[in-house]
């Protein structure tokens, strides 16, 4: 059968724009998939890039962390020597006991410290103690002073070093702690913190990390000598009855006290603590017509320290104390410890001042 033009030409005319159709949509698929496969892989690479970038400044904080690490490990061994509870070469010809702080140390804390305005691993502040009242600090290179203790021998008492806080106070401790253990060896441990003893020099260094962080410096003294009956007793006992005179002479006070030996006003003095604790003794001398009646001690030793001070006064003086809070030795003079105050330790010998 013959078909007709019409038959033929209408089912093209139909067909041909459908096709044209999904030729043009297999195309934009196409365009389209080759445009999101190349967004796909543009950030690819800007993420990789990203990565790479955050690696790299990851890498360089690090870096410079590892450097100010060094440069503060660095700054930290000019604090100390060689040899257990001795000062290092930021304070060369400096010894505890010395009575003047040489000009030269305050101006080489001053440029110690004024380094901290460009390198912060070497922000320290200094302080030195004269006899526990007067203070020579060194910050940022300025000094200041306290008053003069009037009663004490002025004497290089305590060296006071703390991290400031803009320096990782707690990573100088660290450092502090880590290279001490190495140079100087175990240390022994305290409710205030560690400490190294040097007998032969009796000096004395702790290290407290509570609430900040502190290197200090001072001296300390065994339990024989800080009580018995010799002239050379921290406690001087044998002072009790003599001459003011004497005692003060036998100090080195002629030039802190009154040379009325007449004078009742009683006076004080410092001198080295006990053993693996912080502080020193501070020590009272009461007067009467000219003669020493009383000397009160106070000090915070260890609890190991307090027993042995007790059983080395029952020792020197061959007789047991009796009571309980406060013990008392029937000697002569006699002796009275207080332990009723916490950690203090208060001893008096002759009189009781009321």
């Amino acid at each position: 059968m013959r078909l007709s033009t019409s038959t033929i030409v209408m089912p093209l005319l139909i067909c041909v724009p459908f096709g044209l159709a999904i030729r043009d949509t297999l195309k934009s698929r196409s365009a389209n998939g080759e445009h999101d496969e190349g967004n796909e892989l543009r950030a690819r690479h800007g993420d990789e890039a990203e990565q790479a970038r955050a690696a790299a400044d990851q890498e360089a904080a690090e870096a410079k962390e590892r450097e100010d690490n060094a440069r503060l490990s660095s700054s930290l061994r000019d604090l100390y020597g060689p040899e257990p509870a001795s000062l290092g070469t930021l304070f060369a010809g400096v010894e505890l006991g010395m009575t003047e702080v040489p000009s030269e140390l305050e101006r080489r804390l001053g440029k110690f410290a004024e380094a901290a305005h460009i390198d912060a691993a070497a922000h320290l502040e200094v302080t030195t103690n004269f006899g526990d009242r007067k203070q020579l600090r060194a910050d940022h290179g300025a000094a200041s002073e306290d008053e003069p203790c009037v009663d004490c021998r002025r004497q290089l008492t305590r060296i006071t070093i703390t991290p400031r806080p803009e320096l990782d106070g707690e990573l100088a401790c660290e450092l502090l702690s880590s290279q001490l253990e190495e140079a100087w060896g175990t240390s022994v441990k305290s409710d205030v913190g560690a400490h190294w003893l040097s007998p032969s020099t009796g000096h004395r260094a702790t290290l407290v990390e509570t609430d900040r962080c502190e290197l200090t410096f001072d001296r300390f003294v065994p339990i024989d000598k800080f009580l018995n009956a010799s002239p050379t007793s921290i406690v001087p006992i044998w002072a009790i009855g003599g001459p003011r005179s004497k005692l003060i002479e036998s100090l080195g006070m002629n030039g802190n006290a009154p040379s009325d030996d007449r004078s009742g006003e009683p006076f004080r003095w410092d001198a080295p603590g006990l053993g693996a604790q912080l502080g020193s003794t501070t020590l009272t001398a009461y007067v009467k017509n000219g003669k020493i009646v009383t000397i009160t001690a106070s000090t915070n030793p260890s609890l190991t320290d307090a027993s042995e001070v007790i059983d080395q006064i029952s020792r020197v003086f061959h007789v047991s104390p009796t009571g309980t809070g406060t013990l008392r030795w029937k000697t002569t003079p006699p002796i009275e410890i207080d332990r009723n105050h916490g950690t203090r330790l208060y001893i008096t010998v002759g009189a009781p001042q009321n």
